[in-house]
């Protein structure tokens, strides 16, 4: 996986406004030239939308022990403008945790 390799889900409402949950990698350190930078694989959750009002990209670490294990991620709507996003080990259910 190299930096800013993502996977994850999407949920397309329209065109214009859409939300984006997935693991990603990033570098952790701002130097250019990533010089003895290092990395970590983060939740990165984003949403766009037509409307003034944007939704700031929320960035986590995953969890010490998920990084090298299969993970499950949902964006479970509520209604037309409530979501929760939900990630965790696949094989562990009671370990899943609502992170927005």
């Amino acid at each position: 996986m190299h930096i800013e390799d993502e996977a994850g889900v999407t949920v397309f409402a329209s065109a214009d406004e859409h939300i984006g949950f997935g693991i990603l990698r990033l570098a952790s350190s701002t130097n250019s030239t990533n010089e003895n930078s290092t990395t970590g694989i983060y939740f990165r959750l984003r949403g766009e939308t037509q409307f003034t009002t944007k939704v700031a990209p929320d960035i986590t670490a995953l969890p010490d022990g998920w990084v090298d294990v299969k993970l499950a991620l949902e964006i479970k709507a509520f209604n037309g403008s409530h979501y929760a996003s939900p990630a965790g080990p696949s094989a562990q259910q009671l370990a899943i945790r609502m992170l927005a």
